[in-house]
């Protein structure tokens, strides 16, 4: 194996957190009173939630549904589940010597 570096995105590829994605946007909807179906909050996952929210055409109360999405997600940390094979091929890849270089990149919204 010639790589030095594989970048994997954490969360949908590492990281199953759609459990939690949804428990949090129905506390969200059950809080603000809203009428928007999981599905239709999902298809615009990768959007920084601000812009799902304007996309959704939610136009009030936005810094409060980003908090209680926030507060929401950090009580639902354990329905976060590693994807199937992914703890096997770290291991793998870490057997193979490529190094561990984790890195935070924040996206600019």
């Amino acid at each position: 194996m010639s790589e030095k570096l594989i970048i994997f995105d954490l969360d949908g590829v590492i990281l199953d957190s759609k459990s939690n994605m949804r428990e949090s946007w129905k506390k969200v909807c059950e809080k603000l009173k809203l009428k928007v179906s999981f599905n239709e909050y999902f298809k615009k996952i990768g959007l920084p939630f601000s812009k799902i929210l304007s996309e959704l055409n939610i136009k009030n109360n936005i810094k409060l549904a980003e908090k209680i999405y926030r507060e929401e997600s950090i009580k639902n940390f354990k329905l976060i589940k590693l994807y199937p094979t992914v703890a096997e091929t770290l291991k793998f890849l870490k057997k193979k010597k490529i190094q561990d270089r984790y890195h935070y990149i924040k996206r600019k919204n």
